[in-house]
């Protein structure tokens, strides 16, 4: 029996114990869920030979008929005595299905289970994890550090020329699906051929997920105190349909995250050091950088005094859509004049 975590799936899959040979593959990336399940397959077909049989089933079906697991699996193939069985669970239980075969492992087959999301004590994640022939592997979206492994996996291999600056931006902007990040990747390796570097503006420019970049470019720039570049950024996201109460609500997240990073400086943490900790484990450098250079111009107070206010703007561009570009060009307007205050004092 194995209940396998999911920073230890990569290892587990390349060389699992013989005498598994049931995989339930389960978690809320379903992009990781389906790679490593076709990775599963594909290691399997390589090792059994070309004229590896693979039968697809699915989850409601093996629940109206629980005997046909049991009968695929043991069935002479015509070509191949060994076989692959995939099933894409459904809503549907099908545990006495998986039963049978699990107290009478069949032959020269590997069953393969794709699943969503489920809880620990869901019975198809303890069935399996408490079988002796099975595994459950957990699959959960990818953090900064697997992220930066795809990256530099495909940039070691010459099909990515990334400068620092841009593998950073990508690290902070993939990660919600494995399929999509391996998309995404994709995009930018074509549109990268021919090129001996990609910059952070070809990231800008390719990556789907850049538009939320760009809602930091506008937020950041009004914190940091440059008026023009925020207010320029934010008329680039209203010309490109992004509402104004998105705009804003970013605002409100970015002060309050401030707030936090500046009460800790104040309190005698290394400003550096606590703008390093709100962030998520493995964050760029840049992305410390650009907060630590924000915080040093901003005190918890001023922080507080403006919290109110971005919060209200947020709410009447909400309820009166006629105005709400221009509510919140002027709170845009006014944190960037309030950092540049402080900024000119430094200079």
């Amino acid at each position: 029996m194995a209940q396998v975590k999911n920073h230890e799936a990569e290892r587990f899959l390349r060389s699992p114990p013989a005498n598994i040979f049931l995989f339930l593959i389960f978690g809320p990336d379903t992009g990781l869920v389906s790679e490593r399940a076709s990775f599963l397959m594909a290691a399997w077909r390589k090792s059994a030979g070309p004229d590896c049989e693979t039968i697809h089933l699915e989850g409601d079906a093996l629940a109206q008929d629980p005997l046909l697991l049991a009968d695929e699996a043991n069935a002479v193939g015509m070509f191949s005595a060994k076989k692959i069985l995939h099933i894409r669970a459904g809503g549907k239980a099908f545990l006495a299905a998986l039963e049978p075969v699990l107290n009478a492992p069949p032959q020269d087959c590997i069953i393969i289970i794709e699943a969503g999301a489920l809880r620990r004590d869901a019975a198809l994640r303890v069935l399996c994890t408490d079988s002796a022939g099975a595994a459950a592997v957990e699959c959960y979206p990818d953090g900064a550090r697997e992220i930066a492994a795809l990256i530099d996996g495909e940039k070691s291999a010459g099909r990515l020329p990334l400068d620092r600056d841009a593998r950073d931006m990508l690290v902070l902007l993939l990660g919600a699906d494995r399929l999509g990040t391996r998309s995404e990747i994709e995009k930018l390796e074509l549109y990268a051929q021919g090129q001996t570097v990609v910059t952070a503006e070809d990231v800008r420019a390719i990556v789907t997920n850049a538009s939320a970049l760009a809602i930091d470019d506008a937020v950041e720039a009004a914190f940091v105190g440059r008026s023009r570049d925020a207010l320029d950024a934010a008329a680039r996201l209203f010309a490109t349909g992004t509402p104004a109460d998105v705009v804003l609500s970013a605002a409100v997240r970015h002060a309050m995250l401030l707030h936090r990073i500046v009460s800790e400086s104040e309190s005698g943490k290394q400003v550096e050091a606590a703008a390093a900790g709100a962030l998520p484990r493995g964050a760029p450098p840049f992305r410390v950088k650009a907060l630590t250079d924000q915080a040093r111009l901003w005190s918890s107070a001023s922080l507080l005094r403006f919290l109110p206010l971005l919060r209200d703007v947020s709410f009447r561009t909400r309820v009166d859509a006629r105005l709400s570009e221009t509510h919140a060009l002027r709170a845009i307007t006014a944190i960037a004049t309030t950092a540049s205050r402080v900024t000119s004092r430094l200079r």
